[in-house]
């Protein structure tokens, strides 16, 4: 079976390109779980327990995802963390689905909640991408045009809780500001990795 390593970041960091050169390094395949949390909403068991618990459709008429629904759900504690349950849950079974499918040593499990929603869990070894605020505001603007600097401090503090654990409990920590090569940062990774879930026992 393999290990996993679990990828979180910042808003804007640059996890997708951390992750897309563990797959073109060293052919490690990726899960997403933002991904996969939202095509969850689509499975039949999923949507009707969503809609026996809250009273809410996830899915619109249109087939698409009711986002103004599920935002409600979101803002209410109690809600939410029922919902989260439902969904994380779903996540964590597909998760370990997918995984029995894979034959290489390892596999890569991306989350931007990955401590809060508990996921780390689920991985051996956990690396957390971050870069200075000013390159990922101008990162998160440049993808998003509709987005405004206050739109990007909203998402920095829903993230404020999530980036303080990634800070105190990843294993690793690479800095993709621009300073440093990542393949680089990688290599020394992806070469200790043993090493440190051996350290971790």
């Amino acid at each position: 079976m393999p290990k996993v390593i679990g990828i979180a970041g910042q808003v804007g960091a640059g996890k997708s390109l951390v992750l897309q050169t563990l797959n073109v390094l060293y052919g490690i395949p990726l899960f997403d779980c933002d991904k996969i949390a939202k095509e969850s909403y689509f499975i039949p068991s999923v949507r009707e327990e969503i809609i026996d618990r809250f009273g809410v459709d996830p899915i619109k008429g249109n087939g698409k995802l009711a986002k103004e629904g599920i935002s409600k759900l979101l803002a209410n504690k109690q809600t939410k963390e029922e919902l989260e349950r439902i969904v994380h849950g779903t996540v964590r079974e597909q998760f370990g689905l997918w995984k029995g499918q894979q034959a290489s040593k390892w596999v890569a499990l991306e989350s931007a909640i990955l401590f809060t929603s508990n996921m780390y869990q689920l991985c051996d070894v956990t690396i957390a991408v971050k870069a200075e605020t000013p390159i990922r505001m101008s990162r998160v603007l440049k993808r998003d045009p509709f987005r405004s600097e206050k739109g990007f401090e909203l998402l920095e503090n829903l993230q404020r809780k999530e980036t303080t654990r990634q800070n105190d409990e990843a294993d690793w920590h690479i800095d993709n500001s621009g300073n440093t090569s990542i393949i680089r940062e990688l290599e020394v990774i992806y070469h200790q990795l043993d090493n440190i879930i051996q350290h971790k026992q």
